[in-house]
């Protein structure tokens, strides 16, 4: 005679399976929700480290690019087309050229002229 182990397949009273089978409209419903936020959110996770991978490669390029050139406009040039950093420093350029860094600056009288202050 053989000893064998009997065994038994117990049911799980809290699993996915039993809600399913167990649950009404409400609790269907809300597991239906559930998966389709849960597949939304994996979709935008994939497509943010998608988007994160092309902008660093993006970033790695202009980087090489832009500090191999000889002035800022041949750096500008260099860069592809339609890409981030180009936008961003030929606004750059754009802004240097018509002085809109230093035209709301006064300037300051640095000579050590003393006498009565300007008028």
């Amino acid at each position: 005679m053989e000893n064998q182990a009997a065994t038994t397949v117990v049911e799980n009273p809290y699993g996915l399976g039993a809600l399913w089978a167990q649950g009404d409209f409400v609790a269907k419903g809300t597991l239906i929700i559930m998966v389709i936020m849960s597949l939304a959110t994996w979709y935008i996770l994939v497509m943010k480290l998608l988007d994160q991978r092309k902008l660093m490669g993006s970033a790695k390029l202009a980087s090489q690019k832009f500090w191999s050139a000889g002035s800022l406009r041949e750096a500008v040039d260099k860069m592809p087309k339609d890409d981030t950093y180009r936008s961003i420093a030929e606004d750059g350029v754009d802004c240097i050229s018509i002085g809109g860094l230093t035209k709301h600056v006064q300037a300051i009288d640095l000579s050590l002229k003393l006498g009565p202050p300007p008028a």
